[in-house]
């Protein structure tokens, strides 16, 4: 898998990625698979679910060979609607 999927779960050995409408994978983590956190090297235990992943598998299709991660979006605020109230004098 290297298209962009979201992160569902992290445990010491593997990985449950959601990939769009393509389903879940599940992917055995190890101490050869490197791990890239916004840009920059980091471990497995950094990986946290809702990030944004790319899985690089191995040949043999069931191991992360490399995951790269980036911290998921903030979901954006809405503004509040400003209550304003007219008052009309008449003469």
């Amino acid at each position: 898998m290297a298209a962009d999927a979201t992160l569902i779960a992290v445990s010491p050995t593997d990985i449950t990625v959601q990939a769009g409408t393509d389903g879940q994978g599940n992917y055995k983590i190890d101490t050869n698979t490197k791990v890239t956190l916004d840009g920059l090297p980091s471990t497995p235990d950094a990986l946290r679910a809702g990030m944004l992943v790319k899985v690089e598998v191995s040949p043999a299709g069931d191991t992360a060979s490399s995951v790269t991660a980036k911290d998921a979006p903030r979901a954006v605020k809405k503004p509040k609607k400003e209550h304003t109230t007219t008052l009309w004098i008449s003469n």
